[in-house]
């Protein structure tokens, strides 16, 4: 037997036993792909928290932001991209967003705050908020003076989530702010 022969009769043999016990020239010339999720595996997160409207935090007497229109679809859809994104960075890993003694655990509670700078998640815990009342914000201004509606970004909620969940260095505080809203 030639020694291209025996190479190859070895070949087969080898991706036969690689490829699961499949044997022959069709199993040497179509190898099973690896699945990518064999070996990385999905950082766990609490499931997304539902957007509502803080009862103490919320004024619209306008309309332009309620469940119904545009201004609060479109935030729904920035902040499930954003909680996926922060998700897979694996910055939810440690705690979910909504603290557990959250008022309302399973929901994220709007705040318009037409002066902020940033959006911002917080867990209210106000003297002048009943403390049954106490739930994780999500602070911006959603409307704002001139009675407009203003959506966050992706991007903007995206780092709201991070500094709620992992937080600035304090080098970075004070080199750019990041995390510190006015």
């Amino acid at each position: 037997m030639p020694l291209t022969a025996i190479v190859l009769a070895c070949v087969s043999l080898l991706t036969a036993c690689h490829d699961g016990g499949k044997q022959g020239a069709a199993a040497a010339a179509h190898p099973t792909p690896a699945r990518a999720s064999a070996s990385r595996t999905a950082p766990a997160c609490a499931r997304e928290p539902e957007l509502g409207y803080s009862e103490y935090e919320w004024a619209d007497s306008t309309g332009v932001f309620a469940d119904d229109t545009p201004a609060f679809a479109a935030l729904q859809s920035h902040f499930h991209q954003a909680y996926a994104q922060a998700c897979d960075a694996g910055w939810l890993a440690r705690a979910p967003l909504v603290d557990p003694a959250s008022a309302h655990p399973g929901m994220l509670m709007l705040a318009n705050a037409p002066d902020a700078n940033i959006a911002s998640i917080y867990l209210d815990t106000r003297a002048d908020v009943p403390a049954a009342a106490h739930d994780t914000l999500l602070e911006y201004p959603f409307v704002d003076a001139g009675k407009h509606a203003r959506v966050p970004g992706v991007d903007e909620l995206r780092e709201a989530i991070y500094c709620r969940s992992v937080g600035a260095t304090e080098a970075e505080e004070e080199s750019s702010g990041r995390c510190l809203p006015d």
